[in-house]
């Protein structure tokens, strides 16, 4: 498990994360009052303008199936939102072990 700092200043913000040798590119919106994210790994997209959730798994099952995923954890039952991030929502990596531990 890899937890990454989030930019907070902007609701509509990109950044990068390396996890397992990859580059992740993560763009995240909003619009009407959720946020929304597209994924790039190696500048390839995998994701693009999936609904955040909260706890719940960023990429699509079967998409990269040989790397982890990623998701927002969420203090309570809110949604993921932008000026929440590293404190209260952070954004998790986790490999495909850790996911089969998981369940």
């Amino acid at each position: 498990m890899e937890i990454f700092n989030l930019p907070s200043k902007f609701e509509n913000v990109e950044f990068d994360c390396i996890a397992e040798d990859t580059l992740y590119r993560f763009r995240l919106h909003v619009f009407r009052d959720m946020m929304y994210a597209s994924i790039y790994a190696d500048n390839e997209p995998i994701v693009l303008g999936q609904r955040c959730v909260q706890n719940a798994w960023i990429i699509p099952a079967g998409l990269v199936p040989d790397k982890g995923n990623f998701r927002f954890e969420v203090n309570g039952e809110d949604y993921p939102w932008w000026e929440d991030f590293n404190n209260g929502t952070r954004l998790v990596y986790y490999t495909r072990d850790e996911i089969a531990e998981i369940g």
